[in-house]
């Protein structure tokens, strides 16, 4: 158990060093992360809308096609 709190206390800390020492990296990989969940959301949302429109219009096209 003593060995498990060493271990998270060293763990946390490499983190942390890393953190200072890219932490121009990291900012943009959290900034592209926050674009990348906003495009997404946006993208499902528009989907629900139009899931009643396109959904059927598909189903016949490929009924009739």
């Amino acid at each position: 158990m003593i060995m498990y709190k060493y271990i998270k206390i060293i763990l946390l800390l490499i983190i942390a060093i890393i953190a200072v020492l890219y932490w121009q990296t990291l900012l943009r990989i959290v900034g592209w992360l926050i674009i990348l969940n906003c495009i997404i959301r946006f993208f499902l949302r528009v989907l629900g809308v139009l899931a009643p429109i396109v959904v059927p219009i598909a189903v016949l096209y490929l009924l009739f096609h």
